[in-house]
This record gives C-alpha cells, structure tokens and sequence, in this order.
C-alpha cells in the first residue's frame, strides 16, 4: 500500500485539471478530507489484466465527517489517458460507515477493501455501468473476505452489495464542467439476500428495489457494517 500526499497535475489536461478541482471540492463538500490518498504500488491496473482506471491513477480519499467516514475513489472520473475524452466512467465509488477512521486505520479498513474490491470489478469490466440505464441500482458480488462471515457468498469470502444506492447521506452527483458526475454509494447485503437476487433470475430488479425500499426505513440508511434485520421478506 502507498500514501501520497493529493496534488494537483500541473502538467495534465485541462480537463483532468478541472474534474479534479469539481471532485476535490465537492469531496471538501462532504467532510473533512484527508491530505493524503490511498493507492497501491501493484495494483492491478498496473500489471496488464484489465483492471484500467480511466487516468490509469487509481486512488481512494478518506473523508472523516462528525458521525461517520466516508471512503471514496478518487480517479474513475478522470480524462482518459489515451483519449483525452474528459469524465472517464463518469461515476465514482463510495461507502460510509459509523465512526471515523486516520489515514493508518484506514489502510487496514474493511471499509477500504470493500469500496477497493468493487472498484476493481467495475474497472475490469465497466460495461456494467450500462445497467444504470436500465436501473437505478446494481447488484454484483466483489471479493471482501474481511467481511464477517454473515456476508460472504462463497468459501473465498465475495459479498453482494447493493451499487448506486441512493444514500441520503450523500448527493447523488457532482457538477465538472464537463457534465455530471454520478456518485455510486455501496450498501452491503447479508449472504441471505445475495442468495435470494441470485434466485430471483427475471425478477430481480423488482427484489432489489424491494430490498431498498425497505433498507430506506431503517434508522442508519445509506451506513455499512450496521447491525439490522434481513430485510428482504420471506427471507429469514
């Protein structure tokens, strides 16, 4: 793992130079904003299995707020490094939990590994985004074995989360001079209600809009790592 101190490229675009100054305030927008971003010496972008970042850059920012944390990435938005074309996947990745977290915690978050793993997943194949124009929400299973096991789908420790949920906690976009941004929070589901959008096949955007029309009314919507009931009915 690598820290680096956020800066902004003076030798970049002027896109990837304005996309920058829109996130980083609206990021200021939301809390108090770590100086420093969470990257990796090897990640996967770096290495040639297609896991590519549109600015090959990829990095996550710790947002600390009175009650909670936010973990978001830092970079799916970026101009394309071989294209120029501003916005890159035009979404960024986000979760927040209870409590607040120091750029050290941080590191070694579950938190972390989760908004990193479904980054990852969406960097591999971001043709998945093109759901979103169909839903107003995904579902998908990333690789999080530090969950505790009521979430994990499989012995090797994947999870399902809920992507694009629409947290009132957090807007669900951001302006750039390039056009909206649309920022997609994370809510984590217990093995039980992966397993029944499994099932559900042809059903399952009705279930999952179901299943968030119920996480809504609970008293700590849009935060992970909580504990509540299953909220998917008939599923116990």
């Amino acid at each position: 793992m690598d820290i680096k101190e956020q800066s902004c490229d003076t030798t970049a675009s002027d896109s990837s130079v304005q996309t920058d100054k829109a996130r980083a305030a609206f990021y200021a927008s939301l809390g108090e904003v770590c100086p420093f971003v969470l990257t990796t010496l090897n990640h996967p972008c770096f290495l040639g299995d297609g896991q590519v970042w549109p600015g090959k850059k990829p990095a996550w920012t710790i947002i600390n707020r009175p009650d909670s944390v936010i973990i978001a990435s830092d970079g799916m938005s970026d101009t394309y490094w071989d294209g120029g074309t501003p916005l890159g996947f035009g979404v960024e990745i986000c979760a927040e939990m209870p409590g607040n977290l120091d750029i050290e915690a941080a590191m070694s978050s579950c938190l972390f590994k989760l908004v990193r793993a479904v980054c990852d997943d969406i960097a591999y194949e971001p043709a998945n985004l093109n759901l979103f124009q169909h839903y107003s929400c995904i579902s998908l299973e990333s690789s999080a074995p530090c969950m505790p096991e009521v979430f994990h789908t499989t012995d090797e420790g994947h999870v399902g989360v809920i992507l694009g949920y629409s947290s009132p906690r957090i807007p669900s976009s951001f302006s750039t001079p390039y056009g909206e941004v649309r920022m997609l929070p994370i809510a984590t589901l217990y093995a039980k209600e992966t397993l029944a959008l499994r099932e559900a096949d042809q059903d399952v955007g009705a279930l999952r809009d179901q299943f968030v029309a119920t996480l809504k009314k609970h008293e700590h919507d849009g935060l992970c790592f909580i504990d509540r009931p299953v909220m998917i009915p008939d599923v116990s």
